[in-house]
């Protein structure tokens, strides 16, 4: 308790100061009352209140289980202790992969600087943005609740004020149509204020990390020396279980401690392991048992005990759709739903699963109650993990008709970034499939728009003809593929090959003028060598990449031959 009002005090101090600024700049704001401080803190350090795929029943303190982050930022590591370990007016992106930790990290350090900090941290879930709620309109509704009324003009004033910190949670879950809109604002706030501290987090090869304003800064992965100290956050009372879980994970032949780079997958493997007692061997196998231990995991001590579902589908049935309703989740790029948005695609997934008579209400509600996959937080249904509803929609996939599963990986070939992760998935449980559906004929398309001709890439491949450079109050923004969206994505990572010697020469380009927002590459060719550049690093990539192409191809056609040979 004396810590509490130490951090409550800490918090009064920095409101007083920040509303003794803003009464001296705004009118607006000269007839606010200081608000309940007591009822600001409560408030606030709820941001620290989570629900975990390893106690999903009921919501913890993070610090309760959070293991301490590393970050590779500048050639170095980066103990995150505070948002104090980040330098001063840095715009930052943690960038980490499914599982590593991001949202646990930005919530611990938001929570830290409530209790200890200097500033107020404004905590904002990307996922939230919608049309008719953008993202600066979260922000005022986050500065409403530590009770400051504010509007989109006196916002202004609030970031000029010091006080505040942006930390924004999970670019990656922005809607696609609302990316551009959502990162333009991010953008202009990062030019109009230079000392405001920005920190985003996001996975790999999001718009966000291409903004020239942003350092990115990688999680680090986890190493064989953090499964001790991590287990021992989830087992505090039993260190024995956490020997026997390290030995066994140590005495396996399947090289499993070298796939564990993340707390997710350490958790999973833990949860999965307790049920069956054996170690998975690959990344699927972290999953595909899940959503039967967690919906028996009140009955394993009952014999005999045998659960009604409120939907009355039995366990294969309830299987089974969650994974449809996860497909129709992916197709509509959703990890958080309205009631209205869940039960229509519930709806959709009873058809396609052949379930037409299933109540979408009672099937929701087995998702939150038994399976806890599903969270329900106000009016909106979101994911426990996204990570979940990606490998159940590839199951799904996996276990379609084969005009379904063509269908999807043409599609993906053009838009895989859409769905990296159920593309990872499927190339292990799927790879027949994902061979000769996805990974010949994208390689082949990329070969296509290089105009490569087996030894040599064309300067005058389409490639060139498309890349925008993207300025904003003269400075270089960010870089876009156009159409050839096959080439931005993260699947592919061709664009971290592009990008690089463009945003150099701008780097150090300290002359550079234009009153334009965007010029094409082909453009500014002949004053800076781009593509000659660019060309050199892509016939690399292309000249490595055959040892791939060639090998799922000749996978495919193994099968194929011993397919044509079969007799009946």
């Amino acid at each position: 308790m004396i810590s509490e009002f130490i951090a409550t005090e800490g918090l009064k101090f920095v409101l007083t100061e920040l509303s003794s600024y803003l009464r001296d700049k705004a009118s607006h704001f000269r007839t606010q009352d200081l608000p309940d401080l007591e009822a600001v803190y409560q408030r606030a350090i709820k941001v620290e209140d989570v629900k975990t795929i390893w106690q999903i029943d009921k919501t913890v303190n993070l610090n309760e289980f959070y293991y301490p982050s590393k970050l590779k930022f500048n050639n170095s590591v980066l103990d995150v202790e505070n948002l104090s370990s980040f330098p001063p007016k840095t715009k930052i992106v943690i960038q980490g992969t499914a599982g590593q930790g991001k949202s646990i990290l930005l919530r611990y350090l938001a929570g830290k600087e409530i209790r200890h900090g200097s500033k107020i941290p404004l905590f904002i879930e990307l996922r939230k943005v919608t049309k008719r709620q953008p993202l600066e309109s979260l922000i005022i509704d986050s500065v409403k609740s530590i009770g400051i009324d504010v509007d989109s003009s006196s916002l202004e004033e609030l970031f000029k004020s010091g006080k505040i910190v942006l930390l924004l949670d999970a670019f990656d879950e922005l809607q696609e149509d609302l990316i551009i809109d959502s990162l333009s604002y991010i953008e202009v706030l990062s030019v109009r204020h230079q000392d405001l501290k920005i920190i985003i987090t996001s996975r790999p090869d999001a718009e966000i990390q291409k903004v020239a304003s942003f350092s990115v800064c990688q999680l680090k992965p986890l190493s064989a020396s953090d499964f001790k100290p991590l287990l021992n956050k989830f087992y505090s009372n039993d260190p024995s279980e956490v020997d026997i879980i390290i030995k066994s994970i140590h005495e396996s032949d399947s090289g499993i401690s070298e796939l564990l780079t993340t707390p997710l997958l350490l958790t999973l493997l833990t949860i999965t392991y307790k049920s069956y007692n054996k170690i998975p061997e690959k990344p699927h196998e972290f999953y595909e048992k899940l959503f039967h231990v967690l919906i028996n995991r009140h009955d394993a001590t009952k014999p005999g005990f045998k659960r009604d579902f409120k939907s009355n589908l039995n366990e294969k049935q309830l299987e089974d759709l969650f994974c449809a309703f996860s497909f129709y989740c992916m197709l509509d790029k959703k990890t958080s739903l309205t009631n209205t948005e869940a039960l229509h695609l519930i709806s959709k997934a009873s058809t396609i699963s052949s379930l037409d008579s299933v109540n979408e209400s009672c099937f929701l509600t087995d998702c939150i109650k038994n399976t806890c996959l599903i969270v329900q937080e106000g009016f909106e249904y979101h994911y426990i993990h996204k990570s979940i509803r990606e490998y159940h929609a590839a199951s799904f996939i996996k276990n379609s008709p084969l005009e379904l599963k063509g269908k999807f990986y043409k599609v993906a070939i053009s838009n895989n970034k859409y769905y990296q992760q159920e593309l990872n998935f499927l190339k292990v449980i799927d790879e027949h499939y994902f061979n000769n559906l996805f990974l010949i004929p994208s390689y082949e398309y990329i070969y296509e728009i290089l105009n490569w001709d087996g030894e040599k890439i064309n300067p005058d491949a389409s490639l060139f003809d498309n890349v925008e450079i993207k300025f904003n109050m003269n400075k270089l923004s960010s870089i876009h593929v156009g159409s050839l969206s096959v080439l931005a994505d993260s699947y592919f990572p061709l664009s971290t090959l592009i990008f690089p010697p463009i945003f150099q020469v701008f780097l150090k380009d300290d002359n550079f003028e234009t009153e334009e927002s965007s010029i094409q590459l082909r453009d500014l060719e002949d004053n800076y060598g781009f593509i000659e550049k660019t060309i050199m690093t892509l016939n690399q990539w292309v000249i490595d990449s055959q040892t791939t192409y060639q090998s799922a191809k000749q996978q495919v056609n193994v099968k194929k031959d011993i397919i044509s040979s079969l007799t009946f």
